[in-house]
């Protein structure tokens, strides 16, 4: 593993790091897109959401929350394929490109359809967040002074809560890396879902074991970093510096 010869596989004869460095970065790129979309849609609905607290469109926003978790991520590609590239034509339907734009242009509806089914996640994380934040005194006395609300939200309201959504978001990370196999399928993509499903029908187990290996390390990586930023994000989460003997 150390010198990342991880085996050859048993169905093809090729090289198991060949086979997987093909795949890896399609599916880091897929990844990558979908998190992205998660982030644009969760973060936002999920200050709003906490903002009209108890009102309508609080409620609105958690139903399409649950609306989105609750369709399966073949479910609703389908769907974007059928509106998106068929209707509409906007998007290709399936297939990876050919690099650059249009390797992008192929990403868009995979990533949506990834994003949209962890989006509900971080709104809600976000929700929670914000709500606990807006109930602390500092941020009431901001607001009895006379802060603006812009003012209230990216200096109080965002930084306390960035803690907790930053340790759920690596929680996302990992969901997403496990939802390509569904619509890496779905999509027609040559990443590392299909290559798993299919090493599993044929029981190609150096090739499981190197898919597997390479998820988990990604998973732990993404845990790692996220633990790293916290004290970066909240300064009370920093160690103190020991005080000298002289200034004691």
């Amino acid at each position: 593993m150390l010198r990342l010869d991880l085996g050859t596989s048993i169905r093809t004869g090729e090289s198991v790091a060949s086979a997987l460095g093909d795949r890896a970065l399609l599916t880091c790129q897929l990844v990558g897109l979908g998190f992205a979309t998660a982030l644009l849609l969760g973060l936002p609905l999920g200050v709003l959401a906490a903002f009209r607290e108890r009102r309508p469109t609080d409620r609105a926003v958690q139903g399409l929350g649950v609306v989105t978790l609750s369709t399966p991520a073949f479910a609703s590609g389908l769907a974007l394929i059928y509106v998106c590239a068929l209707m509409l034509g906007w998007f290709p339907a399936y297939g990876a490109g050919e690099g650059g734009l249009d390797r992008l242009r192929h990403l868009v509806l995979p990533a949506v359809t990834l994003g949209l089914a962890v989006m509900a996640v971080l709104l809600k994380l976000t929700r929670a967040a914000v709500v606990r934040e807006l109930a602390r005194y500092h941020v009431t006395f901001a607001r009895a002074r006379g802060v603006g609300p812009r003012t209230v939200l990216f200096r109080y309201v965002l930084r306390g809560a960035a803690v907790p959504v930053t340790a759920g978001a690596a929680l996302v990370l990992a969901y997403l890396l496990a939802g390509t196999v569904m619509v890496e399928t779905v999509f027609a993509l040559p990443g590392l879902g299909p290559l798993l499903v299919d090493s599993i029908t044929f029981r190609d187990l150096p090739v499981v074991q190197a898919v597997a290996l390479a998820v988990a390390t990604l998973v732990c990586l993404a845990n790692l970093a996220a633990d790293l930023a916290q004290p970066l994000l909240d300064p009370r989460l920093r160690t103190p510096a020991p005080t000298p003997k002289a200034a004691r």
